[in-house]
């Protein structure tokens, strides 16, 4: 059942892919069907595999949190291949993430070279030893 999930969700990354693809191509119209396809089925066969890790009494109970983030990554990877998030990005795409904005203002430490004790460097031919 897990492996079946996991080839459903191949299959949605290869279309999600293929979406991507058909945007950037000029005269291209993207189609999601074969994305939600790959989605619903996955999302079918996931509803199917949770009562059985649930469940699994040949596996002991200190395992359930091993199979409780198996279905909670499954669940986040197939809510993130939905075609709405394909649109949300496409809409935020000219404007900076919020990881780069930070870094963009956030200031900067100078390099210093007397951080271990260490007289600064000096530049130029000073550095050279006298001939």
């Amino acid at each position: 059942m897990l492996a079946e999930v996991l080839r459903q969700l191949a299959a949605a990354v290869r279309a999600y892919g293929g979406l991507i693809r058909a945007d950037l191509a000029v005269g291209r119209v993207p189609d999601g069907d074969e994305l939600e396809r790959h989605l619903a089925e996955a999302r079918q066969q996931q509803h199917r595999l949770a009562p059985v890790l649930r469940h699994a009494t040949d596996i002991g109970p200190a395992s359930w949190l091993l199979r409780r983030e198996i279905l909670v990554h499954l669940d986040r990877l197939t809510n993130e291949l939905q075609v709405e998030h394909l649109g949300r990005a496409r809409e935020h795409a000219g404007s900076p993430s919020w990881l780069q904005a930070i870094r963009a203002a956030w200031p900067r430490p100078s390099r210093r070279a007397d951080r271990a004790g260490a007289p600064p460097a000096a530049s130029g031919s000073a550095n050279r030893p006298a001939a």
